[in-house]
């Protein structure tokens, strides 16, 4: 039988972090639903504030005692899938956006009979 492991002390949560990542993450994706509004501040606006809220996450994940992500430890093989896991979202997004801007830049126009198909 295994014997009951526990921690010397509990990890210290890391709630600066948490929130940091969260609005970053927030106001990315206010930005990508507000692409298709008629103005072109708000999207760009919410894309600025989330990289300075992202790039604050970054600079404060590397100096804390304890990180919420340990994605820049010095062990190559154990922040290689934060890595990939980031770039993988990152290419989703980048994806996501340029879909949407092309479809609201098409004015795709619809007749009256489109309509009278609708059940």
């Amino acid at each position: 039988m295994l014997g009951e492991a526990r921690a010397a002390e509990m990890p210290k949560l890391d709630i600066p972090g948490a929130v940091l990542v969260c609005a970053g993450v927030m106001a990315a994706l206010y930005g990508l639903t507000a692409l298709d509004s008629d103005g072109t501040v708000r999207p760009v606006l919410s894309f600025v504030v989330s990289a300075i809220l992202l790039g604050s996450f970054y600079l404060w994940e590397r100096r804390t005692p304890a990180p919420l992500v340990r994605m820049f430890s010095p062990d190559v093989h154990g922040s290689s899938g934060y890595r990939a896991a980031f770039l993988s979202a990152a290419g989703l997004v980048v994806c996501f956006a340029a879909l949407s801007l092309s479809q609201t830049r098409k004015e795709v126009q619809t007749s009256p009979n489109d309509e009278s198909v609708i059940p």
